[in-house]
C-alpha cells in the first residue's frame, strides 16, 4: 500500500538525505556516476523522483551509473515506488554498470526479484555485508579506472 508522505530533503558533503517520518534515505556519491543509497523503514514512493534525478544527471553528462543499494534495515517498500524504479531501469539499462543490493528483508527481496524479472538481471543481491562492501568497492575501483583512461 502506498503511502501519503511528506518528504524532508536536506543535502549532506556527499549527497543528500529524504526522510518521511521515520522512514529514510539516504545516497550518497561515492564516484562520478556511483550512488550508494541506504534505506531503513519504508522506501516512499517520493524517494523515486530525488534520486532518479541525480542518475539523470550523470546519464545527461555520458556516464554509466552504477547504483549500489544497502536495504539491510528497509522493511517494506511502497509500490509506486517499485513501479517507477522498474520503469527507469528498463528505460536506462544500456547505461547501467551495476547494481549491487545488500537484502535481509523477505519483502524487499520479493520486490527486488520482480524488478529484476522486468530488467533483465540488472540487479545483484548479497546477503552478507562484506560481499556486498566488496561489490560497492568494485564498482568505485571500476570507474575510477575508467576515468583515468580516458584523461590519459
Amino acid at each position: 500500500m502506498d503511502r501519503i508522505s511528506t518528504v524532508d530533503a536536506s543535502e549532506v558533503a556527499d549527497g543528500f538525505l529524504l526522510e518521511a517520518g521515520n522512514d529514510r534515505m539516504s545516497v550518497r556519491v561515492l564516484a562520478p556516476g556511483v550512488v550508494r543509497a541506504s534505506v531503513r523503514g519504508n522506501a516512499a514512493a517520493d524517494f523515486f523522483e530525488p534520486t532518479a534525478a541525480l542518475l539523470d544527471h550523470y546519464l545527461a553528462e555520458g556516464l554509466s551509473v552504477a547504483i549500489c543499494v544497502d536495504t539491510e534495515r528497509m522493511n517494506s517498500y511502497d509500490t509506486l515506488f517499485r513501479e517507477r524504479w522498474s520503469h527507469w531501469l528498463q528505460h536506462n539499462r544500456e547505461n547501467i554498470s551495476g547494481m549491487p543490493f545488500l537484502v535481509r528483508s523477505g519483502i524487499v527481496r520479493l520486490g527486488i526479484n520482480m524488478v529484476n524479472s522486468l530488467t533483465g538481471g540488472l540487479i545483484t543481491t548479497h546477503a552478507d555485508r562484506t560481499s556486498f562492501e566488496a561489490a560497492v568497492a568494485a564498482e568505485v575501483s571500476r570507474e575510477r579506472d575508467r576515468l583515468q583512461a580516458t584523461a590519459v
